[in-house]
């Protein structure tokens, strides 16, 4: 009775109906728009600045140009070498104005690698900027991809003509990249006599240790991985850094006419049993000289003071930098110098593989791992 008193009725009920569909519709619609595996994002263009969403870091890299994808050279992780590397860099290559980007990977090595040997090896890549928040992968035309099985990259003008070079530290010979200031890059290494041998270098930094406005460079060595070793350790499937014999750093002193010289044992640099993994250069004392800090995987970190750029003397468990707080060598990764506090001191960030430290420069050479 009551629907053939109301002809209207149906006409109404199917109207909300339609009604709450649409809506439905347009909330599903928006949804999957904010959704990240949405096919609209996979069919984005890669090199186009993404829109902002609520998040508060979005991942834009494979958007904008940054296509890397690391690699040990292989699936599956079969030695300590493979566990580590993959450093990477900023800098303006070609002095545009905009902070480019340099990354590092591992690669398929013949002895070293049980995998099968891929179609297409692994390298690093050189990525510019082009100032609209894009990338573009130059590797090929500025001929720095490798074949290296690359751990880490330090960059620095060592040739004073006002382009940033390329120092690449690797699982045997390093590489020097000098920039052309066209572009592209020369790979001098066999000039300048800084390849090393077969050491498996992990971090490098440069610094100016006499301040004659001459980069030196400092690499720090890992340790004398040999792939024939068979020892078995349970937790990682693998020998770790102490089943093997340490390697020395190396110093080179720059001679200004495109080669350097080693000069780590004149320079007073001892290493006796480090394991290089981290490197960094700051004045922690403002005495004038860059001091030089190394972060040792499993063993004692260094701190080589600058003696007036003639001699370094190691002062880290001196400085209470040489062990972390709980009296303990440290599995130690990298460094990095700031002033954390405003007091006009340099303290020191250790990255570990178990307990970061913290030190607070509280000055005369001591610190405190706060």
């Amino acid at each position: 009775m009551r629907k053939s008193a109301n002809p209207n009725y149906r006409s109404v009920n199917e109207y909300r109906y339609i009604v709450c569909i649409f809506l439905f519709l347009l909330i599903l619609a928006g949804c999957q728009s904010n959704n990240k595996s949405s096919s609209k994002s996979q069919k984005q263009s890669v090199a186009t600045l993404p829109p902002a969403n609520d998040d508060f870091f979005q991942e834009i890299g494979r958007e904008i140009g940054l296509d890397f994808i690391h690699s040990i050279g292989e699936h599956d992780l079969t030695n300590i070498i493979e566990s580590d590397g993959g450093g990477a860099a900023f800098l303006d290559y070609d002095q545009d104005g905009y902070i480019d980007l340099y990354i590092c990977s591992g690669t398929w090595i013949e002895g070293f690698s049980h995998g099968e040997k891929p179609a297409k090896l692994p390298e690093n890549h050189l990525y510019r900027n082009h100032g609209d928040g894009t990338f573009e992968d130059v590797t090929k035309k500025a001929g720095v991809g490798g074949p290296w099985y690359s751990m880490g990259v330090t960059v620095g003008d060592y040739n004073n003509d006002g382009y940033p070079d390329i120092y690449v530290s690797n699982y045997r010979p390093n590489v020097l990249y000098k920039n052309n200031g066209n572009g592209t890059f020369t790979d001098v290494t066999k000039r300048a006599m800084v390849g090393g041998g077969n050491e498996c270098s992990v971090g490098a930094v440069w610094l100016d240790y006499d301040n004659d406005g001459l980069l030196y460079l400092y690499v720090g060595n890992y340790l004398a991985f040999d792939p024939q070793y068979k020892y078995y350790y349970a937790p990682e499937g693998f020998p770790g850094p102490l089943a093997y014999d340490s390697q020395m750093d190396v110093l080179y002193h720059n001679n200004g006419d495109g080669t350097f010289e080693d000069v780590t044992e004149s320079m007073g640099i001892i290493d006796m049993d480090g394991r290089a993994m981290g490197v960094g250069a700051a004045d922690y004392d403002d005495d004038g000289f860059v001091d030089i800090y190394v972060a040792n995987d499993h063993i004692v970190n260094y701190l080589w003071h600058n003696d007036g750029g003639k001699v370094f003397t190691d002062r880290g468990t001196m400085s209470g930098t040489g062990f972390s707080q709980a009296g303990e060598a440290t599995v130690s990764m990298s460094v990095d110098f700031a002033d954390y506090n405003g007091d006009g001191l340099l303290d020191m960030f250790i990255s570990d593989d178990t307990y970061c430290s913290l030190y607070e420069n509280l000055g005369n050479g001591i610190f405190s791992d706060t």
